[in-house]
């Protein structure tokens, strides 16, 4: 128990109240421009209403993942891939490993259904390729902010979890505006 109190803060740390404000501002001004943007672009309802939900959740992310933890005294990066499964679980247990793993592969996996039903962009390279970029993003703030650690496993299990929610978008066939000629 005392684990997952300790992963809750890690991963949910406590807002100030400006976080919350900054969180609302950005929230409010990038759906006033995906709304203006949508109408322009004649984009079905529910191609804004998934574009405003997950702008909300990447929002939520980085503000969790990145601006709310508290900055570190070093710059801090794992640059081996899969580290965790061979040092982490030496260091925390395997079982803390493949939590904290799962927990990442979860994290993006919105933007993996969200993402194409949005923009009516299907295609798997452009998804899971954003999703590769989001986390790369994540990662690259958290190591020149100082406020986490810097790791190629985070950006291979978001990713994985973007492909993962991918798959899952195609095989319920999630509508999508798909314009014809283009897939």
């Amino acid at each position: 128990m005392e684990y997952l109190e300790g992963l809750y803060s890690i991963y949910w740390p406590k807002w100030t109240v400006n976080s919350f404000l900054v969180f609302a501002a950005a929230l409010l001004i990038l759906c006033a421009a995906l709304h203006r943007y949508a109408k322009d672009a004649g984009w079905k309802k529910y191609q804004e209403l998934a574009a405003v939900g997950l702008t909300a959740y990447l929002l939520l992310v980085f503000e969790s993942t990145v601006f709310t933890r508290p900055v570190r005294p070093d710059y801090s990066y794992e640059l081996s891939l899969f580290w965790t499964y061979r040092w982490g679980k030496d260091l925390y247990g395997l079982r803390v490993v493949l939590q904290e793993n799962l927990l990442n592969v979860l994290m993006l996996m919105p933007l993996g259904v969200c993402l194409p039903v949005a923009t009516g962009k299907p295609g798997a390279w452009y998804v899971v390729g954003t999703g590769f970029l989001a986390s790369f993003t994540i990662e690259f703030l958290q190591l020149v902010l100082k406020r986490g650690l810097f790791e190629w496993d985070d950006m291979f299990h978001n990713t994985l979890g973007v492909f993962v929610a991918y798959l899952v978008y195609k095989v319920l066939k999630i509508p999508c505006n798909r314009r014809k000629g283009k897939v």
